[in-house]
């Protein structure tokens, strides 16, 4: 029997999973607390496999987040991945998705005299959004508006990458919040 290594990569308690598996069973855990971006605490080509789930959604930067995974992967190694990704340009869920995501302030401030030879006061001319970041603040830096499968297939790191698109069917009721995650991609990639 074969013993192969692999690194589960979840979002819960932050935490990055160590784990061996002989065939399909997996033997034990060990557990790394860490970030995606950074995966200096193993060497390179440790993993015959990296799973990760619902963790592109939140890291900072996904493009580094790849990188250390391709780096962490054996030659041939694999990298399983399952997210939800942003809904179809120019419909309302990517706007809503934008809204939550990302919403900035905008303020154009213009110095108009009052009087003349009067100093300059500060007017704010237009305000657009606050500053809310609503949805990455409630939801552990979660990002609604992120194209992950662009993001894979475009860094070049791997040289075989499948990507499945699909709506899951929830057997729970979250309102209409479930419809903000209904679009979803899982796939592998080869390094």
């Amino acid at each position: 029997k074969k013993l192969i290594s692999g690194l589960v990569m979840r979002l819960e308690l932050e935490t990055i999973q160590y784990l061996n598996v002989l065939d399909t069973i997996i033997l034990f855990f060990l557990f790394f607390k860490g970030f995606a971006e950074d995966l200096s605490q193993f060497p390179d080509e440790s993993f015959d496999a990296v799973i990760e789930t619902l963790v592109l959604c939140s890291v900072n930067n996904v493009e580094d987040s790849l990188q250390e995974i391709q780096r962490v992967l054996k030659p041939g190694g694999l990298f399983c991945y399952l997210d939800h990704v942003k809904g179809p340009e120019s419909t309302w869920l990517v706007t809503i998705q934008n809204f939550l995501t990302s919403t900035v302030s905008q303020f154009e401030i213009q110095y108009i005299p009052v009087f003349r030879n009067a100093p300059a006061v500060p007017i704010v001319k237009q305000s657009y959004f606050l500053y809310l970041q609503f949805w990455p603040k409630l939801v552990g830096n979660c990002h609604l508006n992120r194209a992950i499968a662009k993001s894979i297939t475009s860094s070049n790191l791997f040289s075989d990458v499948q990507v499945v698109d699909f709506t899951p069917t929830f057997s729970f009721s979250m309102g209409g919040v479930i419809h903000l995650i209904t679009y979803q991609i899982y796939g592998w990639a080869t390094k």
